[in-house]
């Protein structure tokens, strides 16, 4: 049996819709008004029944002003700025994201099925090669390399 998220197509990178963002927010304290949640949970994990997997993991993003280049393509592991396709006029344009690493929550899928089965915003959406980019990211800041103390000492004092 299909869950109601595959059946709603749900999937990485899937951006909540800011009406249904405010609805999440009666769940989730931690979600700071005025942002945006991104799905950050696998594809297949979203669709797998809650009894399998439990939760969806949602990134918090924020609109930016201004990009800064040393947080695009992965450069940074702590910080990440995307682009994003705005669908929401008639001319299609692009907007930019700023996730942290450290700035995620955890929704039981039972809760939001519970409340309103919420639809993907489809104003908002990532490309192929930024939803590969995002999932690389959030892999990488469990799989990189720890600096000493002492290198990383240095290198500061170079600058």
């Amino acid at each position: 049996m299909r869950s109601w998220l595959e059946e709603n197509n749900w999937l990485q990178g899937s951006f909540v819709s800011p009406d249904d963002v405010e609805i999440l927010r009666s769940i989730s304290d931690e979600i700071p008004r005025g942002s945006y949640l991104i799905v950050a949970s696998q594809s297949c994990d979203v669709c797998a029944a809650s009894k399998t997997e439990e939760y969806i993991e949602l990134s918090i993003a924020g609109k930016l002003d201004s990009v800064d280049g040393n947080f695009l393509f992965n450069k940074h592991p702590r910080c990440l700025h995307i682009k994003v396709i705005d669908n929401s006029q008639d001319e299609i344009g692009e907007l930019y994201f700023e996730l942290r690493a450290d700035d995620k929550i955890r929704i039981k899928k039972d809760d939001i099925e519970g409340i309103k089965k919420i639809q993907p915003f489809t104003d908002l959406r990532l490309d192929g090669q930024t939803v590969e980019q995002y999932a690389n990211w959030l892999a990488g800041r469990y799989n990189r390399p720890a600096l000493p103390t002492d290198f990383e000492r240095l290198l500061n004092e170079q600058k």
